[in-house]
């Protein structure tokens, strides 16, 4: 069988594939060859290869919500990055397409439907991306992992799977896990996650009390590339060198050292973005969060994710337009001198993680590229 994967080339679109990837190589009996297609984007690139999928890269155009000369440019992409899709799928010629949205699926999943093959997409999260909103009619199947979602789809291809999880976030032990990331000490441990490309503004808030943190807990900080320069200098003008007293600082936690798993296993709070796929990690880990999602986001999307999980009581959430030094440091000292709160929070988060997501996904995927009936 040979499967198209496509997304843009964030984390949160890049994981959830690699799990289902992995998912049917693991259980497939006949020989299973994946192909990525998608916006050119070294991160996803160097994700992907590292796990055996061969990638093609296709121009792509995004289309901003704000004035923007760029939205003219990428008008003409998008018509090229469909003509460059077109020959790339013809070239693969695959029996399914699994695609998780975002702006560098569109030329590949209308590239696939002009050729008549299956599409399953994915929506990780609470409201559609318009990517998604816009690909689902030529979708076969939605596979979505919060319910309100039903609100933004057609119910007669809409099954409900959770979000995927990568099997090498998940196990470990604690005492493996701190003696991994170098953790020595006895204090608590605050994690703090920007995602894939980091969060900014989280890291500037955070290097401005780090002194008053640093006094009561030990820090696993991932800021992301872009910002560890910046992150790295404003945390010494604080007083701290990463890596020494206590601050573990971060570009990104790898997979390949199960960096991740061991700081979500050891945190005792997670300080985070909102995105979907980071949201089900915390949630597999029964980790109490504090949630800062991305004012920017597509349709405020980090927004609604966050406070699905908040009205569960999974969650406590903190809009990016009221973070300051001040109240940030307070949240996290409420709920870090809270311990029944924190495993209450930890237990409802739970709700938010289907151990079964990614056998269900990648049973979907399998189902629509040998034409199987996916209800009776």
């Amino acid at each position: 069988m040979r499967i198209l994967l496509t997304g843009g080339g964030t984390g949160g679109h890049l994981f959830p594939l690699l799990s289902v990837a992995q998912e049917i190589k693991k259980e497939s009996k006949e020989p299973v060859e994946f192909l990525f297609i998608g916006p050119c984007n070294n991160f996803s690139d160097q994700i992907l290869k590292q796990n055996g999928i061969p990638t093609k890269n296709v121009l792509t155009g995004k289309w901003r919500r704000y004035f923007s000369f760029q939205n003219f440019v990428d008008i003409i992409k998008i018509p090229l990055g469909i003509f460059e899709a077109l020959i790339k799928v013809l070239l693969f010629m695959p029996d399914v397409v699994f695609s998780k949205g975002g702006y560098g699926s569109v030329p590949v999943v209308i590239a696939a439907r002009m050729y008549w093959i299956p599409i399953v997409i994915h929506e990780s999260d609470a409201i559609p991306g318009r990517a998604n909103r816009f690909l689902q009619h030529f979708s076969d199947v939605v596979a979505i992992s919060y319910n309100m979602t039903t609100d933004y789809t057609n119910p007669t291809k809409t099954f409900f799977t959770g979000n995927p999880v990568r099997e090498n976030i998940l196990g470990g032990d604690l005492e493996t896990s701190r003696k991994n990331l170098g953790i020595t000490g006895s204090k608590p441990i605050l994690l703090i996650l920007g995602g894939s490309q980091g969060a900014q503004k989280i890291n500037q808030v955070v290097t401005t009390i780090l002194p008053r943190l640093m006094e009561t807990y030990e820090i696993i900080h991932q800021c992301g590339e872009k910002n560890y320069d910046e992150t790295k200098e404003l945390a010494g003008k604080a007083g701290f060198k990463a890596g020494r007293e206590g601050y573990h600082l971060f570009t990104f936690l790898s997979d390949a050292n199960n960096e991740l798993r061991d700081a979500l296993n050891i945190a005792d709070l997670v300080l985070s973005r909102a995105g979907a796929t980071t949201i089900s990690e915390i949630a597999a880990h029964k980790k109490a969060s504090l949630l800062v999602p991305l004012s920017n986001s597509a349709n405020d999307h980090q927004t609604h994710n966050a406070f699905e999980v908040a009205k569960a009581g999974g969650a406590m959430v903190l809009k990016e337009e009221n973070l300051t030094p001040e109240l940030l440091l307070g949240k996290i000292d409420i709920l870090m001198n809270d311990l029944p709160l924190r495993q209450s929070m930890g237990e409802k988060a739970s709700l938010f993680y289907n151990p079964d997501a990614t056998k269900q996904l990648s049973d979907i995927v399998v189902k629509v590229g040998n034409k199987e009936k996916l209800r009776d």
